[in-house]
């Protein structure tokens, strides 16, 4: 199973024990940690099942399930307004959006 950093550790672990669960023949889940096209080159020659990985892009030629979701978080020096963030707020700011890497 391929696991990108940024899943957190709690759902990685739950899938991790819940495969070991459902495995068959004495076989046990690996983990592979790595980056998302990485992970993807692996998938798609065949060096791992399944991944693990934030919904960022489409992945043609794969199922995708949707299996937990975390909140987005704005961090500012300064904030300007107390409380959550509406997205309308955020519209005339510049945001640095980082990748998996």
């Amino acid at each position: 199973m391929g696991v990108s950093p940024l899943i957190d550790t709690s759902l990685v672990a739950a899938v991790h024990r819940e495969l070991g669960r459902c495995s068959t023949g004495g076989h046990s889940p690996v983990l592979s940690e790595g980056n998302l096209d990485n992970l993807v080159a692996g998938l798609r020659n065949g060096e791992l099942d399944l991944l693990l990985v934030p919904s960022v892009r489409p992945l043609p030629g794969f199922h995708h399930r949707i299996v937990g979701s975390e909140p987005m978080v704005v961090v500012e020096q300064s904030p300007t307004v107390d409380g959550p963030t509406e997205l309308p707020e955020l519209a005339d700011r510049q945001l640095i959006l980082v990748p998996d890497a």
